[in-house]
């Protein structure tokens, strides 16, 4: 999997990085996060006894897309409570899109 620091993206996605966290720490209130039930990351994620993947779209779909969402997503992976690693990807559907983000 391909490594990049958070800065090298753009403010979208750090924004939806700070976004996230802030959501999942407190509880999910507003259910910017849901489950990511993908198999994208399973070959570099294990998930165990109390280990989550949560997802969340980044930015918006481009203009005439049948869903708002687009294709961007930012996954936290959860583990023992605490967020352990964090993935994004400009096109979720391609397993080779994912990146794991540093820094």
């Amino acid at each position: 999997m391909r490594v990049t620091n958070r800065f090298a993206l753009g403010e979208d996605v750090r924004r939806a990085i700070v976004n996230a966290k802030r959501e999942w720490s407190m509880g999910n209130p507003f259910g910017y996060l849901r489950r990511h039930e993908g198999y994208e990351l399973s070959n570099v994620v294990r998930t165990g006894p109390g280990s989550k993947l949560w997802e969340c779209y980044v930015g918006r779909a481009h203009r005439g897309a049948a869903s708002a969402a687009g294709r961007r997503r930012l996954v936290l992976w959860e583990d023992s409570g605490q967020i352990k690693r964090i993935f994004f990807s400009g096109d979720h559907y391609r397993r080779s899109s994912w990146y794991e983000i540093t820094g």
